[in-house]
């Protein structure tokens, strides 16, 4: 359902809002998923690799980033788009799947985009899909 979901808004085939009238006007039994997805959607997820990855922040209690933050330059101009960006730290994550960015055409500019986030100062930290940035953080919290 994330990926359907997500996919829809990415590919501008529809808006979030749309969703979510259709949500309201339907039956509501039977809907929580659509319901969860729907507020990861709002929250700017776009991908079903996002959402997982903003579950993870969430179970560790972390800040919550923006995502798909445009990151603007001096100038006004758009910089570029963070999968994630935590503002205030000047860090941005970016979930890079095999999918979208392992053939060289996407690795190439993936790498392009990465070195002028970094050249701005801006901190990127890189995450494949099923990678556990935390390192396992909820096996650890539970010991405590």
């Amino acid at each position: 359902m994330r990926a359907l979901i997500a996919g829809a808004v990415q590919g501008r085939e529809c808006l979030p809002e749309m969703l979510a009238e259709e949500l309201r006007l339907g039956e509501t039994r039977g809907s929580a998923r659509l319901r969860r997805v729907l507020d990861e959607v709002g929250d700017g997820v776009r991908s079903a690799a996002e959402a997982e990855f903003r579950d993870l922040i969430k179970r560790a209690r972390l800040p919550m980033p923006m995502f798909n933050a445009c990151l603007r330059r001096a100038d006004g101009g758009l910089h570029r788009v963070a999968d994630a960006w935590w503002a205030a730290a000047g860090v941005a994550a970016e979930i890079d799947s095999r999918e979208w960015h392992l053939a060289p055409a996407g690795w190439e500019r993936t790498m392009r985009r990465h070195a002028e986030m970094i050249s701005q100062g801006i901190l990127v930290l890189h995450f494949s899909p099923g990678q556990d940035p935390l390192g396992s953080c909820d096996r650890h919290s539970q010991d405590r």
